[in-house]
C-alpha cells in the first residue's frame, strides 16, 4: 500500500504482456548503499499526520468506495504532505522507459501497484515521467482513481519498460498519474512500487518483482531489507544512510545466525505478507495474548494475522488491544489535541516491546517505540489503535519500519513466507550479499562483490511525508 497509500478500485480486465528480461548471473550479487531523508523538527503535527497516514492507508474502508475510473483524470492539483521526519519511508531507484528515466519511488510491501507522476500533473512538485520521450511507452484507455482520507490521485493505466536493481521488464503495467489532490505532496519522490502480491493490484497485472522472479531473474525468489535508525540521532541530515534492499538474496553481513521464516497462511486471499502474530509482551515480563476469535481477524484460536508493510511508519493494532496494552503501564493516558490518536507514557519507563512470530521473539529497541518526548515527564508510543476492518483476511496488526528496523527482513516468494534474523552488531563491516539464506546457525561470513548479479542489492531513500 505505500505512497503509503492503497490503489482503491474494483479490477477492470487488463492484458499487458510482461516478458523479463535479466543480466546474466552471478553468485554473488552486487551490493549497493541506501540513503535516507528525514525531516527538519520532531512535532505534533508530524505524528498526527503519520498517524493519519497510516489510518487511511490501512483503515476499514466502504468497498461500495472502490471502483476504476473509465476516463482519463481531469485537472491537476499540487501533491502537497506533512513532513513526516526521520523513519518515516524508504525509496530506491528505478528507471523507466526507453530511453531509461530514473525516478525514486517507494518501496513499499503493503500494496502491489507502480505508479508514477506523469506529464499532465505539472503542479506535483516531483520529477515526472515523460511518457511522450520513450518510445516503449504504451497507453491504454482504462482511467484508475486512487482514494485516499486525505484526497485522492487519479490517473491513467499504462505500460512500458521498468528496471530495478539491473533487472528488466519490458511491457510492465504501471499507473501514470495525472491529477492528485492538495491534500497530498511527495517531494522528491515521483510514485511507489508496490512488492505486494498479484491479488492487491488494483492494475489487475503482475507486479514487478513477481514478473522478475516468474521469469527466472533472481538466484532465489527473496528480497532482503535492513533498515536504518536515525529517529534518536539529533544530528540528522536531510538525506541519510538509510539500509538496503537485495533483491534475489540476502546480505549475509547485514545479519548473524538463522533466518527464522514463518510461512504465509494458506487460503489467505488478502495479497498482504501476513503472518499469524502468537502473543506482544511489553516490560520484559508481562505478555498479551493474541485472543483472535475477539479481534475477528482469524479461524485459529490465540492468533491473529500481522501484515509486515515497509512501507509504513509505526506498528497499529486493533484499538481495544491498544488500550488494553497501555493499561499495563503504570501512568500511560490516551493523548489529546494533537496527540489523540496515540497514547503517553512515562519517558522513565523502560519499555521492552515484543512480538512473536511463530515460535521465535524479537525485540523493539525503546528509541524506535518512543517516538517523542511531549512534556517534561511524558512521551508518546509508536503502537496505536487501527481498525483494519472486520474480514477475516483483513490484518488485525500492521507491522511497519518501527519494528522492521531491529531485524533483518526477508519477504520470499516460495513457498510464500516472511524471514527475520539478528541484526548485526553495530560496526559489523555491512557491503556482503550472498544468495542463499544462512540456515546453518552459522555467523555470515564476508563475501565478495560481482558487477552482474541475479541477487542485487539497491540504494534506499528514507524520506519525508509518507507511510
Amino acid at each position: 500500500m505505500t505512497l503509503a497509500m492503497q490503489f482503491l478500485a474494483l479490477p477492470l480486465p487488463l492484458t499487458l504482456l510482461a516478458l523479463v528480461s535479466t543480466a546474466q548471473c552471478s553468485s554473488t550479487p552486487l551490493h549497493l548503499p541506501l540513503k535516507y531523508r528525514t525531516a527538519f523538527q520532531n512535532s505534533a503535527e508530524r505524528w498526527q499526520a503519520i498517524g493519519a497516514a497510516m489510518t487511511n492507508k490501512w483503515g476499514a474502508h466502504d468497498e461500495s468506495a472502490r471502483r476504476r475510473s473509465t476516463s482519463n483524470a481531469g485537472t491537476v492539483a499540487s501533491l502537497p504532505l506533512e513532513d513526516l521526519s526521520v523513519d518515516s519511508s524508504y525509496s530506491a531507484t528505478i528507471q523507466v522507459g526507453t530511453p531509461p528515466q530514473s525516478f525514486q519511488v517507494i518501496v513499499d510491501t503493503g500494496s502491489s501497484d507502480l505508479w508514477l507522476a506523469g506529464p499532465q500533473c505539472i503542479s506535483c512538485d516531483m520529477d515526472m515521467f515523460a511518457t511522450s520521450q520513450s518510445s516503449t511507452y504504451k497507453e491504454t484507455s482504462e482511467g484508475i482513481r486512487i482514494s485516499y482520507g486525505s484526497g485522492a490521485a487519479s490517473g491513467y493505466v499504462a505500460s512500458d519498460t521498468v528496471t530495478m536493481g539491473g533487472h528488466t521488464v519490458e511491457g510492465q503495467t504501471l499507473a501514470v498519474m495525472s491529477s492528485v489532490s492538495s491534500g497530498i505532496k511527495v517531494n522528491d519522490v515521483s510514485g511507489l512500487m508496490g512488492l505486494g502480491f498479484e491479488s492487491i493490484a488494483s492494475t489487475d497485472s503482475t507486479p514487478f518483482w513477481l514478473a522478475v522472479v516468474q521469469g527466472g531473474g533472481w538466484a532465489q525468489p527473496l528480497m532482503g531489507f535492513h533498515f536504518e535508525r536515525w529517529i534518536d540521532r539529533a544530528d540528522a541530515d536531510i538525506v541519510e544512510y538509510g539500509g538496503e534492499l537485495t533483491l534475489g538474496g540476502t546480505n549475509t553481513s547485514a545479519y548473524t545466525g538463522d533466518v527464522d521464516f514463518v510461512d504465509l497462511p494458506l487460503g489467505m486471499a488478502g495479497g498482504f505478507w501476513n503472518l499469524p502474530l502468537t502473543s506482544v509482551s511489553l516490560l520484559g515480563n508481562t505478555t498479551l495474548t493474541i485472543n483472535a476469535q475477539t479481534i475477528g481477524r482469524s479461524t485459529t484460536p490465540d492468533v491473529a494475522y500481522a501484515a509486515i508493510d515497509t512501507g509504513t511508519t509505526l506498528v497499529g493494532a486493533p484499538p481495544d488491544w491498544v488500550a488494553q496494552f497501555y493499561s499495563l503501564i503504570p501512568g500511560a493516558v490516551k493523548g489529546t489535541d494533537s496527540w489523540s490518536a496515540y497514547y503517553l507514557y512515562p519517558c522513565d519507563t523502560n519499555i521492552k516491546l515484543s512480538f512473536t512470530f511463530g515460535s521465535k521473539t524479537w525485540t523493539v529497541s525503546e528509541a524506535d517505540f518512543k517516538i517523542q518526548q511531549v512534556t517534561k515527564t511524558m512521551c508518546a508510543g509508536g503502537l496505536f489503535g487501527l481498525d483494519t476492518g472486520s474480514g477475516t483476511n483483513s490484518p488485525a496488526f500492521v507491522i511497519g519500519a518501527l519494528f522492521l528496523k531491529n531485524v533483518y527482513s526477508i519477504f520470499r516468494a516460495n513457498p510464500p513466507s516472511v524471514g527475520f534474523a539478528v541484526l548485526a552488531e553495530p560496526g559489523d563491516p555491512v557491503g556482503q550479499t550472498a544468495t542463499g539464506v544462512a540456515l546453518s546457525g552459522a555467523v555470515a561470513r564476508r563475501s565478495l562483490i560481482s558487477p552482474l548479479p541475479c541477487a542485487l542489492t539497491l540504494v534506499l531513500v528514507t524520506l519525508v511525508g509518507l507511510l
